[in-house]
């Protein structure tokens, strides 16, 4: 399966990325739904811009039967927080930056069931 997010800034310079989705013993997990969502190439999210209505930088895929997902995605960059809400003052009040990783958001969801005949 290939999905690509809507992107606002075509110019960004796009990757490709791979993952497989395995339980704690390694096994692949298929049909597993997985919210993704990234900043864009200025580390700002889609919904810290005032001017945007859209949903952007976000998808959800589906993993195959081997538990694979393949997306292309704008290679993250650090990033800081924003600092006018609760949890940006946390780091102020502690005397410590608002800086962050260069990360991208994964959640997973999977249910596996058991038939019994």
């Amino acid at each position: 399966m290939f999905c690509t997010f809507c992107f606002c800034c075509v110019h960004l310079s796009l990757e490709i990325l791979l993952a497989t989705v395995k339980d704690k013993k390694g096994n692949p997990i298929e049909r597993a739904k997985i919210d993704v969502c990234e900043t864009d190439g200025n580390g700002l999210y889609d919904n810290q811009y005032e001017e945007r209505d859209i949903f952007d930088m976000r998808g959800r895929l589906t993993s195959n039967n081997d538990g694979e997902i393949v997306f292309k995605c704008v290679k993250p960059i650090s990033s800081s927080a924003p600092t006018d809400g609760p949890v940006g003052k946390l780091p102020v009040k502690l005397h410590r930056h608002a800086c962050r990783p260069a990360h991208i958001h994964f959640v997973f969801m999977f249910l596996k069931l058991y038939m019994m005949i």
